[in-house]
């Protein structure tokens, strides 16, 4: 009885340690993707003052398909990163937050 009794306390001791390190993950990925969402937000706005180097990157991270411009100068993007998609934007509807709910008819 007394094994059965440390081996239940051994275990009620590992969930809590568990639930700590879940607890602390997903406080480590909103600060993360705090973080990066407001990297790439500075680096949008300063976008041509920032070096070579690091407009690569943020090319990469915001158009991962890249981009062009056409004969008219007109910009295509043929992937956005979610980054930017999912991103929640103060001014927005609360609708938006639901809009890769959408579907084209037909498709």
């Amino acid at each position: 009885l007394k094994a059965i009794s440390a081996k239940k306390d051994e275990v009620v001791l590992l969930e809590d340690q568990i639930d700590k390190l879940k607890s602390d993950a997903e406080y480590n990925k909103n600060e993360f993707l705090e973080f990066a969402l407001n990297f790439l937000s500075i680096m949008s706005n300063k976008f041509l003052e920032v070096s070579h180097e690091n407009r690569v990157r943020c090319k990469q991270a915001i158009f991962p398909a890249g981009f062009y411009l056409d004969e008219n100068k007109k910009v295509y993007t043929p992937e956005i990163s979610p980054f930017i998609t999912l991103a929640a934007k103060k001014k927005d509807a609360k609708a938006s937050d639901i809009s890769h709910l959408v579907r084209v008819m037909g498709l």
